[in-house]
């Protein structure tokens, strides 16, 4: 197994990785009263299953692709550092949004992200660092000291890390990791946002598997009975009843080369099987499990494809707050854990003040900040010394928190 393998290339451990992969949904018993069966320990798998889940997640990391690593000195300009050269190619198989997209991922998916500093050691320290690659947080352990609170490096709180994969199993020192959290809430590994949203993830792949077996197996739509011309019922033998069911089943129907309409010597009576699939109110259902998703990980439902009656100003005041409330502080601690990690000089930021919808941001409050400036040479001109002090200080007052 070569490296490549044993990283995992950074989402999921190489069987999710691979090309061929297929998820196995052969647990969807389709009819067993029991519901599919989910493995919650298996997240990638989960992750995988549930596309409500999936769009959310991949959203979200898409939206922090498009942040731009910067290195500010204390008075806030950009300097030339060699970690933005690190950072935008981390390794040979990622570009620099890859990087930023799987961590995202792993993080959402997980709750944690591991990403291992590959260099050269000088003893017991991480001389110069090569290459960054993102580790699958399906296969990866973190081994503790059981020292914690008055501990003043992170090799005496945390023993080493250990990734197995399934096939082989691989210790790295802590100096050699990067632990990115979800919310830092947990000193170490973080529970995962899926495993809380089991309820509403369950609820909707059954709600599928439920519109499977209504449209694929919902039985017969009807039945036919044959009358004389009195009105009264026929019977058949069960032979009669057989042979006229094979030949409908082969000859007529919707598909191609079939009959749309059959033609009979008797007078038949067709009595329908009526289900009122909208009575389940399944889609309701489901409507309210997404909400809850896309709730928990910040992200906006006008931002989705599928949500209808969007506007244009809906779209882009929900994109505005996504990236301020969620995608902002989200690079500011992926930021701040690399620079915990990785000696640099200056600050590192992922900066998203590029984007047009943050620039036009900046233009309203430029515009802001003009008319404040404006009023406030008014309030100290000359024309203004008639105003008693307490009126002079409650304009100011009010100027300064517009």
């Amino acid at each position: 197994m070569n490296f490549i393998q044993r990283m995992g290339l950074g989402l999921f451990s190489p069987r999710y990785y691979n090309e061929d992969y297929k998820p196995d949904f052969s647990s969807w018993k389709v009819g067993d009263s029991s519901g599919i069966k989910i493995d919650f320990d298996n997240l990638g798998d989960v992750y995988n299953r549930c596309a409500h889940l999936k769009t959310v997640v991949n959203a979200k990391a898409e939206l922090l692709s498009f942040g731009q690593w910067k290195v500010l000195d204390e008075d806030g300009n950009e300097m030339e550092s060699t970690i933005l050269d690190l950072l935008n190619k981390p390794n040979p198989l990622q570009s620099g949004a890859d990087f930023k997209k799987s961590i995202s991922i792993n993080k959402s998916i997980y709750g944690n992200a591991f990403v291992y500093k590959n260099g050269v050691f000088q003893g017991t320290e991480l001389e110069s660092i090569k290459q960054l690659w993102v580790m699958s947080s399906n296969d990866m352990e973190v081994i503790p000291t059981g020292k914690y609170y008055r501990q003043n490096k992170v090799t005496d709180i945390i023993s080493k890390y250990v990734l197995d994969n399934g096939s082989e199993v691989d210790n790295f020192k802590p100096e050699e990791i990067i632990l990115l959290k979800e919310t830092g809430i947990e000193l170490l590994v973080e529970h995962s946002k899926v495993k809380t949203l089991q309820p509403q993830i369950t609820n909707i792949l059954e709600s599928y598997q439920a519109r499977k077996v209504l449209i694929s197996e919902r039985g017969a739509i009807g039945y036919m009975s044959v009358e004389n011309s009195s009105g009264n019922l026929i019977p058949m033998s069960p032979k009669e009843k057989d042979a006229i069911e094979k030949k409908n089943q082969k000859n007529y129907g919707i598909k191609k080369g079939q009959n749309r309409i059959s033609w009979s010597t008797q007078p038949l009576k067709f009595t329908p099987i009526v289900f009122k699939t909208k009575d389940l109110m399944l889609f309701e259902e489901v409507e309210d499990d997404y909400n809850v998703i896309i709730d928990a990980y910040g992200y906006n439902r006008n931002l989705l494809s599928t949500t209808k009656g969007t506007t244009f100003e809906n779209v882009k005041e929900s994109l505005k707050l996504v990236i301020q409330t969620t995608i902002i502080p989200e690079g500011e601690a992926i930021a701040g854990a690399i620079q915990a990690s990785i000696p640099i000089e200056g600050r590192l930021v992922l900066d998203f003040s590029h984007l047009p919808i943050m620039q036009e941001n900046e233009k309203e409050q430029a515009e802001v900040m003009k008319l404040k400036t404006e009023a406030y040479q008014n309030l100290m001109s000359s024309e203004n010394s008639v105003m008693n002090d307490q009126e002079f200080e409650n304009n100011l007052l009010s100027l300064l928190k517009s």
